[in-house]
Formats: C-alpha cells, sequence, structure tokens
C-alpha cells in the first residue's frame, strides 16, 4: 500500500474510540484538567469544609463546572471514550439537578 493510500484510510472504531482525533495515534484517557474540571475539583474542596450557605452555594458552582466541562467533553472530546465520558456525567449532573430542586 502506498503512503497515500494509507493516509486516505479511515480510523478503525478501535482508533475512533481510544486514540486521539488529531491522528498522532496516542491512546488519550487522561489529560491535564481544564479550568472548569480544575474549578469542580477546588470548589467541591471548599464545599466539604464549609457548611451552611457557604457549603451551599460552592456545591451548585462545582457542580455548574462539571456541568460545563461534560457538555465541553460531549462537543469536542478527543474521541468516543472521552464523548460518551462526557456525555454519562452531563445525564447524571441534569439528573442530580432534577433530584435536588423537585425532591
Amino acid at each position: 500500500m502506498t503512503e497515500t493510500a494509507h493516509a486516505k484510510q479511515q480510523p478503525s472504531l478501535w482508533d475512533k474510540i481510544w486514540k486521539d482525533k488529531q491522528g498522532t495515534g496516542r491512546v488519550v484517557l487522561y489529560q491535564m484538567p481544564n479550568l472548569s474540571l480544575a474549578a469542580w475539583a477546588v470548589l467541591t474542596v471548599i464545599s466539604l469544609m464549609t457548611n451552611g450557605r457557604v457549603a451551599d452555594a460552592t456545591s451548585t458552582l462545582a457542580s455548574v463546572a462539571l456541568l460545563i466541562w461534560a457538555a465541553s467533553e460531549v462537543l469536542s472530546g478527543v474521541n468516543y471514550f472521552r464523548r460518551g465520558l462526557g456525555t454519562v456525567i452531563f445525564l447524571f449532573s441534569i439528573v442530580s439537578f432534577y433530584k435536588n430542586i423537585f425532591g
């Protein structure tokens, strides 16, 4: 197979699930956290160390940050695994919000 024909070959399902979409061949399960995921972690720790209104506010903000991260992964995750993970966390977050609001 020539180099040109090899370059035009579609990636396998395995590659789409586990490897980055830039075609570097790297398997991507973990990446350095982006701002929204780092915010979720910090706000979650703060909410666990406080109580009352501060804990409620930081817990809510942490949930919003996680929802933003999940939506970002769903829309632009580097592979199907990351997009699926974002979908699961997004749905879990929506159900959690619903249960907290409507009991």
